[in-house]
């Protein structure tokens, strides 16, 4: 289980960007932390398993490319990042 201390972060900063708009409202933020932390960390465990690592900055790349397009708003799904 991720440290409690992680969840509350990132589920804070996701209800930052839900307030600000840049998420979409209906984003469910303790559910989305959770989901992105246990991406990160089989992202990690993967990479580790598979090439010692060498494809964590690809791989992680890639889960946020496809992760916030579908929790981004619509007026900023096309900002450079």
């Amino acid at each position: 289980m991720p440290h409690p201390d992680w969840i509350e972060l990132v589920e804070s900063v996701l209800n930052a960007a839900i307030g600000n708009g840049t998420l979409r409202p209906d984003i469910d933020a303790p559910t989305t932390a959770r989901t992105l932390i246990y991406l990160f960390i089989g992202t990690q465990v993967s990479s580790y398993i598979s090439d010692d690592w060498q494809s964590l900055p690809e791989t992680v790349e890639t889960i946020l490319s496809a992760t916030l397009r579908n929790l981004a708003s619509p007026v900023h799904l096309d900002l450079p990042r």
